[in-house]
């Protein structure tokens, strides 16, 4: 039974965030804990820096970029990054480019393309002092934050150390001019750009400060009780007690209630055993929630949902939901037969892609994918780039970043993106070390250290996702050797994905720029070589991910609303962006059977599936069941394979 708690009770907690894997019920929880705040007379403002817009959909309304009255006593708001961005360098782009001005030898027009480029995680950041803003103001009670799925939120808490590198390398440029006052003029004159510059410190800080401080922060860990759920939250866990995040609360969602049906009661003694394994092993109190008879969206059900959350001893029934249960035998199947078989049938098929919404099984169809072209005799390498290891979860095998065989013609990778990456600047910053060396030898003693350390941090300012785009060119160069007949790409959940897709654009402003401003300086050696070659991978990445004989994109989706609007908008940027598209997964629809409780979730099923068919038509589509057992491991996953396939 549900614990009261307290923790929103605490007298100066300020800001409650929610985070956890995709698919876990963060934003429900953080909408419905936003009513709870509001029914005791408290004003609340609840906002997301999801790239999906997660709260108009669990609201069931219109929310965007601007503060919007959702309820009495509550706000909303979907923090548009971009734009929070937009008006940033809007305020602070003729400093910028006066700092660019003063410390470099760039010219003007090199100079105004810095200044536009996108810098890593600088828009994110921007969003989180904007939350810093908020807090200042004391317009509200109490701020809660309804994070992106845990890989996306670990890189958003790590933003502050990041901006830190950038903001150095600012301070290094100015340190240059500042330097050349001293030696003119005796002295360094205080200006805008120091001004701007001290800002930038004094945010970093108050935002580390903040997400640290327990007395008016707490962090609720969302999870279901699934074994890649709960893996998952526990790597969670370990990197938000490095940077020192407080943790109090795990909230196990969607357990499913005890009944005499034989397939609730198998996934429920599932579900009972992962959840005493974490309440032994965690020293955070545990609080479950019950699985409901359909999808929470909309005011009423919020209200309903909060109360099974927040009031010990409610108790819900169908009859106080949209739906009742349905009681008469009922099925409707999507397809005939699995439209997923053709798909493999195409020869030059080289790059298959797997995303969608956190928590539909992505993964899984990945997975099954790959044994199924493996049946076929081809040699195979599923890999991922999701920060939660998922492969490993799903194959019940540790992976790690390094190819590791699965069967006779599988082979998985869970590749270390950032690490890539990392090794490529450490390779730079020699370079420029040497050339540095070189010069000082060259020019009889005279030392540069200030154009060494700005030449030398360049790298820093790459675009967020450049690192993935080392994982791109390690996918192209596999694909190049022919080992393998094909590559599955596991995706990470949809607002990462779209903007890992979109990336070439901005790759490839930032390479150019970078290969140019080594031109200004006569820096040769393997290192002007490799970043040719990744503009060239980037480059040739574009074409085959738009190449319909080569790459395919399945969507993955479930019968629910919000599962489905999120889909529909990945298809629509995928479009955009002219990434093929030609099948979609309906995945865990619930068999029938006479339970009541699985028909009235089915009933609500079958009207989805009808607004999948309709608004997915010119797509295949094909539907898997639910499974009476997790998918996991290669027995559960063959079985689902030939599910999928046959």
């Amino acid at each position: 039974m549900a614990a009261k708690p307290s923790l929103i009770f605490k007298k100066n907690l300020k800001l409650l965030l929610f985070g956890g894997k995709g698919g876990t019920g963060k934003t429900t929880c953080a909408a419905a804990t936003a009513l709870e705040v509001a029914r005791q007379g408290k004003k609340v403002l609840v906002f997301s820096t999801d790239p999906v817009l997660s709260l108009s959909d669990s609201f069931g309304c219109e929310i965007g970029n601007k503060i919007t009255n959702v309820a009495k006593n509550i706000d909303a708001l979907e923090i548009d990054t971009e734009s929070v961005l937009e008006d940033f360098r809007e305020h602070y782009r003729d400093t910028i480019q006066q700092i660019l001005d003063e410390g470099t030898y760039l010219d003007k027009e090199d100079i105004l393309r810095f200044s536009e480029m996108p810098f890593p995680g600088l828009d994110e950041f921007m969003a989180l002092t904007k939350i810093m803003d908020f807090l200042d103001k004391e317009e509200y009670d109490l701020y809660i934050l309804d994070t992106a799925p845990s890989g996306h939120t670990i890189r958003l808490l790590a933003l502050p150390d990041l901006i830190t590198k950038w903001v150095n390398v600012l301070i290094q440029m100015h340190a240059k001019k500042s330097y050349i006052m001293k030696k003119l003029m005796g002295r360094s004159v205080k200006d805008r750009a120091d001004q701007f510059l001290t800002k930038l410190q004094e945010d970093i800080k108050k935002v580390k400060e903040t997400l640290m401080n327990e007395d008016i922060t707490q962090f609720i860990i969302m999870t279901i009780p699934e074994a890649m759920s709960i893996y998952e939250m526990k790597r969670f866990i370990g990197t938000l007690q490095e940077y020192n995040i407080p943790i109090s609360y795990i909230i196990f969602n969607g357990v499913i209630p005890l009944n005499k049906c034989s397939f609730c009661r198998s996934k429920r003694k599932e579900q009972e055993r992962y959840i005493k394994k974490v309440k032994k092993k965690s020293n955070y109190t545990v609080i479950e929630l019950p699985l409901f008879p359909h999808e929470i969206r909309g005011l009423h059900d919020l209200t309903i949902f909060s109360k099974t959350l927040y009031e010990k001893d409610f108790k819900y029934d169908s009859k106080q939901f949209k739906y009742s249960f349905f009681s008469k035998p009922f099925f409707s199947s999507i397809a005939k037969h699995s439209e997923m078989r053709n798909i493999l049938k195409k020869e030059q098929l080289k790059l298959l892609l797997f995303g969608g919404k956190g928590g539909t099984g992505k993964t899984t169809c990945a997975v099954a994918t790959a044994l199924e072209a493996a049946r076929q005799g081809k040699k195979v390498l599923v890999f991922s780039t999701d920060p939660a290891h998922s492969l490993s979860d799903s194959f019940g095998k540790s992976i790690g970043d390094k190819v590791t065989m699965i069967t006779d013609n599988i082979y998985a990778q869970e590749i270390d993106a950032v690490k890539l990456f990392e090794d490529m600047k450490k390779e730079y910053k020699e370079e420029i070390k040497i050339f540095f060396k070189r010069l000082l030898t060259s020019q009889g003693g005279v030392s540069l250290p200030i154009d060494e350390k700005i030449m030398s941090n360049m790298f820093d300012l790459s675009p967020p996702g450049v690192d993935e785009l080392m994982a791109l060119k390690k996918i192209l160069d596999f694909i190049d050797s022919k080992e393998y007949d094909l590559c599955i790409l596991d995706t990470a959940p949809t607002g990462h994905t779209i903007r890992l897709l979109a990336l070439p654009e901005e790759a490839i402003d930032w390479t150019e720029f970078i290969i140019d401003v080594k031109r200004k300086y006569p820096i040769t050696g393997e290192m002007g070589d490799s970043l040719k070659t990744t503009l060239e991978t980037i480059r040739r990445g574009r074409k085959m991910l738009t190449d319909p004989e080569y790459t395919t994109f399945v969507p993955v989706t479930i019968p629910e609303e919000m599962s489905i609007e999120q889909t529909e908008r990945l298809i629509s940027h995928l479009n955009k962006l002219k990434v093929p598209v030609e099948n979609i997964i309906v995945n865990k629809i619930i068999p029938y059977n006479r339970c009541h409780f699985c028909q009235s979730r089915r009933k609500q099923q079958e009207d989805y599936i009808k607004d999948i068919k309709k608004r997915f038509s010119e797509y295949k589509i094909t539907g898997m069941p639910l499974f009476q057992s997790e998918i996991r491991g290669l027995k559960r996953l063959i079985n689902f394979s030939k599910v999928m396939y046959q």
